[in-house]
């Protein structure tokens, strides 16, 4: 027999589906205008009300149902959600979400950090189908976010996972269900040090994207305008510079990875066939993600033409699977060949007068247009990924070998950056802007100039040797290392949200590196539980699931 809570989890279905259904009315509200401001005023009033009454309602079925799984995290996470849930609501009945004020921000920031926190838990419990749970979060979070909390799309999203949720919730509300306990937890790499370097690039890369929210600055470093100038400040230049090693360690741990997961699955019976659609639908995965997430936030639409470095990553996944047969000298070579044609193809392309192609801007050159934008065309960042692939190669024949060799590239292309820096011609595009270190080490990005690549795989290779050498010296920080580095796209989704939700703070104090600073702390540390229940939910999910995709 049924228990009373769960009799009145079942009618936990009524506000899921009406909140759900009310996300219709901001869609539709334009058809049907009131024409009393008194009467509009009231009706907004009353709507709000009754929507974050049944808000509430269906995030404590929610918890009710799933607090036995969720453990302390997931408590934490639905008071966290709860209270900022309740600030937006005194925001809204006490200027109508006009004017802004510093509770209005930390309204914002508890709301999204909970509902990562709360969905995330729930997720891990696995008695939602995680795709419901998914699309409710991301809908909610565009609403603390920048420009996406404009996006009509946003709705749509949270009246799909709800609706999806509330009729689950009436269909298995039986305490006992947990499907993902059926399936047994896979096995953690024994190459742990690409984890560990991963782990650091993801949290080096929030640095900038935290600059971008907190200090309203991103440089561009392209190859066809003056390089940024820092006017001498050295906290601001190494602020970016630093952040240099991220995209080449993404592409370059891509293509090991790409090589290390096909090994994996043809010794459990995948025929080459089904690698490489496996690796491709990946690949197209991580494009859309991009188009559904990444895009909403920052451009307050899906913009199909901005093009960010998901693209870029999905597109190197997708010609990379391509070369999967090919043995780890062809990747050498096919590499290195890559990024010598770099320096030369975009010069050739504008002098060709090709330069304003739509095709081009996506394979081959950099541009950043009021339509068509894209920092990372494929082809030059393709190259860093056959680099990968060709150390995973080495990795499975004899891994020892393989570290030898990657400290040896690595010193042998940091050695090479500052003759080639220091010519200021091919493998530069921008000669060195005047006589100072900064100047020196202030070098192009889109697309990556040799000297870029060579600095940035360098350090990249350097640090890879003395992960794998030294990981036992790390102490506690290899914990967040590892997590950070085995939920990278997780992380990745997350934190622009993260990011943009401290970032407004800072539309009423003007930021400095202190702040900034402080903020990129911060966000690390509301990052961590989120991608540590992540972890968990994904380490139960059966060997092809897409959820290990991400």
């Amino acid at each position: 027999m049924q228990t009373t809570l769960q009799k009145v989890l079942r009618w936990a279905i009524v506000p899921a589906i009406l909140g759900g259904l009310y996300h219709l009315i901001p869609i539709f509200s334009n058809w049907f205008p009131l024409t009393s401001t008194d009467h509009q005023d009231l009706y907004n009033q009353i709507r709000v009300l009754i929507y974050y009454g049944l808000i509430l309602m269906w995030l404590t079925g929610a918890y009710l149902w799933h607090k036995k799984d969720m453990g302390k995290t997931g408590l934490i996470g639905f008071i966290i959600m709860i209270c900022g849930e309740l600030l937006a609501a005194v925001w809204y009945f006490s200027s109508g979400w006009k004017g802004f004020e510093w509770w209005n921000s930390l309204s914002l920031i508890l709301s999204c950090w909970g509902v990562l926190l709360f969905g995330t838990a729930i997720m891990k419990a696995g008695r939602f189908p995680g795709l419901f749970i998914v699309v409710w979060m991301i809908g909610r979070i565009m609403g603390c976010s920048g420009l996406s909390a404009q996006w009509a799309g946003r709705h749509f999203m949270m009246l799909i996972g709800m609706i999806g949720c509330g009729i689950f919730f009436w269909i298995k509300s039986n305490p006992k269900h947990s499907p993902l306990q059926k399936n047994k937890p896979f096995k953690d790499s024994r190459f742990i040090s690409l984890d560990l370097l991963r782990g650091l690039i993801m949290m080096i890369m929030a640095i900038d994207h935290a600059s971008l929210f907190i200090r309203r600055t991103h440089p561009f470093e392209m190859w066809n305008t003056l390089v940024p100038d820092y006017f001498g400040n050295s906290g601001a230049f190494l602020t970016r510079f630093v952040t240099h090693l991220c995209a080449p360690g993404f592409f370059l741990l891509m293509g090991v990875g790409m090589i290390l997961l096909a090994d994996s699955r043809r010794r459990k019976g995948w025929s080459p066939g089904q690698i490489m659609r496996h690796l491709a639908f990946r690949g197209v995965l991580i494009i859309c993600l991009e188009k559904l997430i990444v895009n909403p936030l920052l451009f307050g639409g899906l913009a199909f033409i901005k093009f960010g470095v998901l693209y870029a990553l999905g597109g190197a996944m997708l010609v990379g699977v391509l070369f999967l047969r090919v043995n780890s000298f062809g990747l050498l070579i096919s590499g290195l060949i890559g990024i010598l044609a770099t320096q030369v193809l975009p010069q050739t392309v504008a002098t060709l007068g090709l330069y304003n192609q739509p095709v081009l801007y996506l394979l081959a050159v950099p541009q950043l247009l009021a339509t068509w934008s894209n920092l990372y065309p494929v082809l030059p960042w393709l190259s860093i990924t056959l680099l990968g692939m060709a150390l995973g190669k080495e990795l499975l024949k004899d891994s020892k070998k393989a570290y030898n060799k990657i400290l040896v590239f690595g010193l042998i292309s940091l050695v090479l950056f500052p003759i080639v820096r220091w010519t200021g011609g091919y493998g530069n595009f921008q000669p060195i802007a005047g006589n100072s270190w900064i100047d020196f080490f202030n070098v192009v990005k889109y697309p990556p100039s040799l000297v870029f690549t060579l600095m940035t795989l360098g350090v990249n290779c350097l640090l890879l040797v003395l992960f794998e050498r030294f990981q036992a010296w790390l102490g506690l920080l290899k914990y967040p290392l590892l997590v950070f580095g085995k939920t990278a796209l997780f992380f990745y989704l997350s934190h622009w949200f993260i990011y943009s939700t401290i970032g407004s703070v800072f539309y009423l104090v003007k930021a400095n590196l202190l702040y900034l600073y402080l903020g990129w702390a911060l966000g690390l540390l509301m990052l961590y539980p989120i991608c540590h229940l992540y972890l968990e939910f994904k380490r139960r999910t059966i060997m092809n699931s897409v959820w290990r995709f991400i």
